[in-house]
């Protein structure tokens, strides 16, 4: 190695000019201060999918306790209009059969 390659390695290893290190410096700091933005941005929109998970699973729970009512009252409805057409048939039925009644 000449004297000269060992003086621009060592130039190279050597600390850096005043403004350099101020601006790496800066840059370090810039750097953290987003590193620490970014994670606070993370969390909060973690946060915000958990709760609109939460919502999703109400309106889920919601929904099928409503459906579930309306199929029960649809049921009785049916079996309510069923009687009701059987006994217009039954009076249909006798109306035909006793002409003179």
């Amino acid at each position: 190695m000449t004297i000269q390659a060992y003086q621009a390695s060592t130039k190279a290893l050597s600390p850096q000019e005043p403004e350099k290190q101020s601006s790496l410096i800066k840059n370090k700091s810039d750097i953290v201060d987003k590193i620490a933005q970014l994670e606070h941005e993370c969390l909060s929109l973690e946060r915000e999918s958990e709760d609109l998970e939460l919502q999703v699973e109400e309106t889920i729970k919601k929904h099928e306790e409503i459906r579930e009512k309306e199929t029960s009252e649809h049921k009785k409805w049916k079996e309510e209009v069923k009687l009701k057409l059987q006994e217009y048939r039954n009076d249909i039925d006798e109306a035909l059969s006793n002409p003179n009644r």
